[in-house]
């Protein structure tokens, strides 16, 4: 009936639970990189957003943060800002 043993309620399920761990490691990769960009990259707001990443670890919403810093920081700013430091 199935494809795959207990693919039924619980191995939806289970699709599910893979899925969203895999999403969220790729939202930590994802602040990973731009804490990294933050450090060095050389901006007047630098050290508010080095601290608005690396709090946001602690409070678990390490994702937004690091989408809000891609949008406005890493994407609007790409011709202004100097590159980061090798």
């Amino acid at each position: 009936m199935y494809p795959w043993p207990m693919m039924g309620w619980l191995g939806g399920f289970g699709l599910f639970v893979a899925l969203f761990a895999l999403v969220c490691v790729a939202l930590f990769i994802l602040w990973v990189v731009m804490v990294l960009d933050c450090v060095k990259r050389d901006f007047p707001e630098r050290s508010a957003w080095l601290a608005i990443l690396l709090i946001s670890l602690f409070v678990n919403m390490y994702w937004l943060a690091a989408i809000l810093y891609y949008v406005l920081i890493r994407t609007k700013n790409v011709g202004r800002m100097p590159p980061p430091k090798a």
